[in-house]
């Protein structure tokens, strides 16, 4: 029993009544600060944010038995600095594009008391009510799953604590505190989570009754147990520390730590309630022997978030193990990711890239240009994605445009059922009609000219200049007009018995134009 009194959460050190009048600076008594992610683990946050415009709004209540208690060099109950406290923290979050969540947390002292402050150089007691420091927080997962996938998380969390509270009730630090920490979790197929958090707590450095209270190293670790899934009811565990980066000459090192235990109800409704214990180490500063707390953060119904937490509360179907359950899982028996519905990635034609991201999936070709070759045949044309550049107002072909035409003429060879080939020039809406008409017709002669002295029969292929009678973008832009300059290549015959060639992909292609002043 006599070791039991000696636990306090508030501090274990040999108490001097003179030292104790020289000192007498106030603190956030406050270690165990709770988040307001549904899914958090009250003690310890989990990596991933809440889901795309999806908000949390809660609240946390705790009572402390024994907060700050200052003991004598006879282990004997010297003064309450904080004997008892209620505190109510009203907290909120939102969800950004799955990638970024926001949050808040502000601190009530609704209750606290305490003995006569003389012991610490004050006469009276303790404020019995106050605010606490506002707190801003944000996470940003890298390595991200969905909601309730089994795999690994990881995740930058910040929180800022702004000097609203009062610090004369050991409700606040008095100035901006910061705590960036880093959230690394695992989620098992059954649904089980352990989760893990290191940082660094920034705080001013003061003295107090012989304890150097300034920066330290910030530890935690939890896990969520499901009890009975299909009601929502889990356990939930944890313990976290604070390692104080500093600390006085011939002083001994506090270290504050506290371990949870809980069990948590996903209500249908919306509302995600917690409640359990904490206990304080042993000689630990401004820690609470003892610890009660309940809170309830409800999201909205029709949200990812709340679509997610209900999802968790079915017995999973998920044979290939992914983290997808059908309808969503395309291929129940295959595991994939995400991205392709879960069905396993096929790279038909094997350059690299993937079907879902490959504009051309059954011809091999560049990443630069969607997957596709410089140079194919889709339906009755022949796609060419590089532009072919001329001088200025002429039909001159730049040299920088030759390795891609002698490609289109060793295609047009290689293709012989291919009986005959309109070569089409187009202009922009710069110039009248009959000088776009003439100037496209000469450049479509020029490309006919070239791919004639490469070895391409002349019965196969014929030029015509169309203007700016047909254009595919808007004349208004650099861009658009840029495209409308441009060399197309139609099939317009084919021999008996041969089919108009044709491949899997999208019917038009985006290809990024190369923007120069030619006309």
């Amino acid at each position: 029993m006599r070791a039991v009194r000696l636990v306090i959460v508030g501090l274990c050190l040999i108490w001097s009544l003179r030292e104790a009048a020289a000192q007498n600076v106030r603190f956030d008594v406050q270690n165990f600060r709770p988040t307001p992610g549904p899914r958090d683990l009250i003690i310890v946050p989990q990596s991933q944010p809440l889901s795309h415009l999806s908000g949390a709004v809660g609240a946390y209540f705790s009572f402390s038995l024994d907060p700050l208690v200052l003991l004598n060099s006879e282990g004997q109950r010297a003064a309450d600095v904080v004997k008892n406290r209620l505190e109510l923290d009203l907290m909120g979050a939102i969800g950004l594009s799955n990638w970024l969540e926001l949050g808040f947390v502000f601190p009530v002292v609704l209750f606290q008391q305490s003995s006569n402050l003389e012991a610490i150089g004050e006469e009276g007691q303790i404020k019995s009510n106050a605010v606490g420091d506002l707190a801003a927080m944000f996470k940003v997962p890298f390595v991200r799953r969905l909601s309730y996938a089994s795999g690994f998380g990881v995740a930058l969390q910040g929180r800022v604590n702004f000097p609203t509270g009062d610090q004369s009730a050991f409700a606040s630090d008095g100035r901006v505190t910061f705590t960036p920490s880093f959230v690394a979790d695992y989620r098992f197929g059954m649904g089980a989570l352990i989760a893990l958090q290191a940082g660094v707590h920034i705080r001013p450095a003061i003295e107090f009754m012989d304890v150097k209270l300034g920066p330290a190293f910030v530890g935690a670790a939890g896990v969520e147990m499901p009890v009975v899934r299909k009601w929502g009811l889990t356990t939930l565990g944890g313990v976290y520390f604070n390692v104080p980066l500093t600390v006085l000459p011939e002083s001994i090192r506090q270290v504050p730590a506290e371990a949870m235990l809980g069990i948590r109800w996903y209500a249908s409704f919306g509302v995600t309630f917690t409640t359990g214990f904490n206990f304080g180490a042993d000689c630990g500063f401004s820690i609470p022997t003892f610890r009660y707390f309940l809170s309830a953060v409800w999201v909205p119904g029709k949200t990812r978030e709340y679509e997610a937490i209900e999802g968790f509360k079915k017995p999973p179907d998920d044979p290939d193990g992914d983290g997808l359950i059908a309808p969503i899982d395309h291929c129940p028996d295959v595991k994939g990711p995400a991205e392709n519905n879960g069905c396993p990635e096929i790279d038909t034609d094997r350059d690299g890239l993937v079907d879902r991201i490959d504009d051309c999936p059954t011809l091999p070709g560049r990443k630069a240009l969607h997957g596709c070759p410089r140079v194919y045949a889709d339906k009755n044309k022949i796609k060419v994605l590089e532009r072919i550049h001329f001088a200025t107002d002429q039909d001159v072909i730049l040299p920088e445009s030759f390795s891609v035409l002698e490609e289109i003429a060793d295609y047009i060879k290689a293709h012989p059922e291919w009986l005959e080939i309109l070569i089409e020039g187009h202009a922009d809406f710069r110039a009248d009609d009959a000088y776009n008409l003439n100037l496209s017709q000469r450049r479509a002669s020029a490309v006919l000219k070239f791919l004639l002295l490469r070895g391409v029969e002349p019965s196969r292929l014929r030029a015509q200049g169309f203007g700016k009678s047909r254009p595919i973008a808007d004349n208004n832009t650099e861009e658009g007009m840029a495209l409308n300059r441009r060399v197309e290549f139609t099939i317009l015959k084919v021999a008996p018995g041969h089919q108009l060639p044709s491949i899997e992909g999208p019917e038009q292609l985006k290809v990024e134009p190369v923007i120069r002043s030619q006309n």
